[in-house]
């Protein structure tokens, strides 16, 4: 048999879904699966937070392509965000994408927690060598990210840094073809 968590508490702090969320929800099929290739998927997770960082002025970049220190380096009280925020400032130096694996290790199970915790997923535990999959409980919430990155791609929008960040992240992983 399979275990079932359902909960449907109230949305975390930020009150929006992360971009990193948001990315989770729209590579994940409504029975649970992705539809990029698993080794694509976490890093383009904490590319979503580098990106989610860097937007609040947490990260930074230099111009030779490495990790700079933020010009804040104050914790957002999301513990995920400061966790990886963390991470990247002891990476400072470094190539980011020399950090995002460091940073991706158990993301997607924090983030699917997360959405479960919201009532958007369902958390079914694999047993043995079966993995774990998350069905989408709350459609609804995935078409309003799947649709605002559709507008974008179909030249109806203009992209945000939500919306671009998400198509980027998207055409990184190689996830595009399969989510249209």
């Amino acid at each position: 048999g399979k275990t079932t968590m359902v909960c449907t508490a109230p949305r975390h702090r930020l009150g929006r879904m992360l971009i990193s969320e948001a990315f989770l929800l729209l590579v994940t099929t409504e029975d649970g699966k992705w539809l990029a290739s698993s080794p694509a998927v976490p890093i383009a997770l904490a590319g979503g937070l580098l990106a989610e960082l860097a937007a609040n002025g947490r990260a930074a970049v230099d111009g030779r392509g490495r990790l700079a220190p933020p010009a804040d380096p104050s914790p957002l009280g999301d513990p995920i965000l400061d966790q990886a925020l963390e991470t990247f400032r002891q990476n400072v130096g470094k190539k980011p994408k020399d950090v995002l694996g460091t940073v991706a290790k158990g993301l997607g199970d924090e983030l699917y927690e997360r959405l479960a915790t919201a009532g958007i997923v369902e958390i079914h535990r694999g047993r043995f060598l079966r993995p774990n999959r998350f069905p989408v409980r709350n459609p609804d919430a995935r078409e309003r990210v799947r649709d605002d990155v559709a507008a974008v791609l179909g030249g109806t929008a203009a992209p945000d840094l939500r919306t671009g960040t998400l198509l980027g992240l998207a055409q990184a992983a190689g996830a595009v073809p399969a989510i249209f």
